[in-house]
Parts: structure tokens; C-alpha cells; sequence
């Protein structure tokens, strides 16, 4: 028999304070501790937001110029910490300037302290689970790119149902809806006859097929001004940014 002791409610782990309020069953994690440190750190005030040069690009930039003489590592790792953890908005642009840690340069080292001065703010976030990743395989169109991306979206779909049913036995699952920018990809999603230009998708992707026919999931058509993960992918304008970036408050 090995001694435990019940130590209380947990508070913090790796960096994150946890906050459960068991009456209205909510859980809240925040890092600004993390953030208020790394910010110190390096300079950056805290709580005053720093907004990105409009024009500064990552690949402006000589060849031939020596690597910066900075901890480029040391604060893109913590970035890296804080955007998976608490911070989506952010993803992205950490997951660019990632690219750089073998060689960076001045212009590197700048972006990156703009994205903890331009984070250093409070937001309160609503995102359960995310992710944003170069996909591992070579696809030939947008639309096969979106499908097989649907697919690595629903391994976390089916991982948060078999939580939901572990957690909840007694309770329905109803139709988990997907939405999706792609009419393409949903289109192959729908239709399970293969032609020339489907053919060749790796036959592991299309278990999104039979979730589709036995009505776990539904795949719903979003427009692009209404695709609020597009800010988790892309470099998109300051004003759609914020559009997205609000939705989850």
C-alpha cells in the first residue's frame, strides 16, 4: 500500500492557474503570471498592446546577413507554451517566425517580440481544444487539402465524444456538426464513388465517409467571412483578426 494524501484543488501545472467553480461547472486556466514574467523579461510592458508594423515582413531579410546575436530560442519556445496552452490568437504567428529558430535574423527576433508585446494584454478565451499544423502529407488541391484536414480534425472530435461519454454515460450524443469552407471536400465527404480526381487520397482519410452515412458528424457549409479557425491558419487582416478573435470572448 503506498501513503496518498488528498492535496486540495489543483491550482497551478506547467505554468497555467486552474480555477474550478464545481456550482456552475466551469473551469478556467489562465497563465497571465506566465505571461507578465515573460514579459518582464524581455522588456515589454505589460498590458499595453504593441501592434505589429504593417509591413514587416519575415522574408525581408539578406542572405548573407549573420544570425542575430539574441535568445531567439528562449522566447519562441515560451511562445510556443502560452499559444497552445491559453492563447490561439497567436498561434500563427509564432508557428511563422518557429521557422526561423536554425538562422534568425534581426527581422525575426523583432516579429517575435512584437507578437508578446502585441499579446500583452488579457483575453478571455472560450476555446475548449485547438490546434494549427503543417499537414504531414503532400496534397495535390485546396479541396484535398481541406478533406484530409477534416480528418485530422475529427481524431479530436472522436476523442472529445468518447470524454463526453466517459464523463456522462447517461447522456445522448446528437449529430456533431463540422463546418467546413470547402464545397469540394464536403462533396467527397457525401459521395462515396471515387473519379480521377479523388482517387489517389489515401483510403485512411476517408472514415469521414462513414461518419457522414451513420450521421455522427454533419458537414455544414460556412462562407469564409463566417470561418472563425481561418485566424489559426492564415495571415488574414487586422479587421477580420479581430472578427474572429471576438467570437470566441
Amino acid at each position: 500500500m503506498v501513503p496518498v494524501k488528498n492535496l486540495g484543488e489543483l491550482r497551478w501545472y506547467s505554468a497555467c492557474f486552474y480555477e474550478r467553480d464545481v456550482e456552475r461547472g466551469l473551469l478556467k486556466i489562465s497563465q497571465q503570471r506566465f505571461a507578465e514574467e515573460l514579459a518582464a523579461e524581455y522588456g515589454i510592458e505589460w498590458g499595453r498592446s504593441v501592434p505589429l508594423p504593417v509591413s514587416m515582413k519575415l522574408t525581408d531579410f539578406d542572405d548573407n546577413e549573420v544570425c542575430a546575436d539574441v535568445p531567439f530560442r528562449e522566447l519562441v519556445g515560451p511562445l510556443m507554451w502560452w499559444a497552445t496552452q491559453t492563447r490561439p490568437d497567436i498561434v500563427n504567428a509564432v508557428r511563422a517566425v518557429a521557422r526561423y529558430c536554425a538562422s534568425p535574423k534581426m527581422v525575426h527576433w523583432k516579429a517575435a517580440l512584437g507578437i508578446l508585446g502585441r499579446a500583452s494584454d488579457v483575453w478571455v478565451c472560450g476555446c475548449v481544444t485547438w490546434f494549427s499544423r503543417t499537414q504531414k502529407c503532400v496534397t495535390l488541391s485546396t479541396t484535398e487539402a481541406e478533406y484530409v484536414a477534416i480528418a485530422d480534425v475529427l481524431n479530436e472530435v472522436l476523442f472529445l465524444r468518447q470524454l463526453w461519454r466517459f464523463m456522462l454515460p447517461d447522456a445522448g450524443m446528437p449529430c456533431i456538426p463540422v463546418f467546413e469552407g470547402n464545397q469540394g471536400a464536403i462533396q467527397i465527404a457525401h459521395n462515396p464513388i471515387v473519379n480521377s480526381n479523388s482517387k489517389h487520397i489515401d483510403v485512411r482519410h476517408h472514415y469521414i465517409r462513414g461518419l457522414v452515412e451513420r450521421k455522427e458528424i454533419s458537414m455544414t457549409h460556412v462562407p469564409t467571412q463566417f470561418q472563425h479557425a481561418d485566424f489559426l491558419t492564415k495571415a488574414i487582416s487586422k479587421e477580420s483578426f479581430a472578427l474572429h478573435r471576438d467570437f470566441y470572448d
